[in-house]
């Protein structure tokens, strides 16, 4: 599957909600729920965090425009359901195909940690789209990008969410710590912590 990373931009916005509804009804990710779909306030927060003093850094990935207009029979916008619900695919951008994937970092660093670690939050992947590497695309721009400005890197994870601990493992990522995160809806997950390594594996 041919995927560009690109800088994510206002136009994504609505594929974007749209994936994470599709994301939370297929797994429950996020646990807290994906954005409301007529909220700009639940947008902002969702999307840009509830600290206006951190630069948000936002990775969007996309489909090649070739590989979309491929799979649609007639140059169609293809079947909704089989699309997860993606009913236009070039509100996007017409030069880039459809929304798979999302990821952020703050680029100023943690306030709330003295050792200035950059939080990475929203890594998602489009149900129809999982497994074909494209969450793993995705956190590699951003652990490059990290690593050539010199910030460290670390990430939350729940502890049902298997395949996104397996993937921070294989990846050799550590895990330094776990707590316990109450939802919304008062259920307790345990969610572990991890540290990303400062060089590069070979075997990735």
């Amino acid at each position: 599957m041919n995927v560009s990373i690109v800088v994510r931009e206002p136009h994504h916005l609505d594929e974007l909600v749209k994936l994470f509804h599709a994301t939370h009804t297929h797994n429950g990710y996020p646990v807290e729920g994906p954005p409301d779909r007529d909220s700009l306030e639940s947008r902002l927060e969702f999307f840009a965090g509830d600290d206006p003093s951190l630069e948000i850094l936002g990775l969007v990935a996309c489909q090649g425009r070739a590989d979309y207009d491929a799979q649609q029979p007639n140059g169609s916008s293809g079947n909704c359901e089989e699309l997860g619900g993606h009913e236009n695919e070039r509100q996007a951008g017409d030069d880039e195909g459809r929304v798979l994937g999302h990821i952020w970092r703050d680029v100023t660093g943690n306030t709330k940690a003295d050792d200035g670690l950059c939080e990475v939050c929203r890594l998602a992947v489009d149900p129809v789209a999982q497994g074909k590497g494209v969450g793993g695309t995705l956190l590699g721009a951003i652990e490059a990008g990290a690593r050539s400005e010199r910030k460290p890197l670390m990430l939350g994870v729940l502890e049902k969410d298997v395949a996104a601990l397996r993937m921070y493992d294989k990846r050799g990522w550590t895990r330094f710590g776990q707590d316990k995160m109450v939802g919304r809806d008062g259920r307790v997950w345990v969610e572990h912590f991890y540290i990303c390594p400062t060089e590069q594996r070979h075997d990735q």
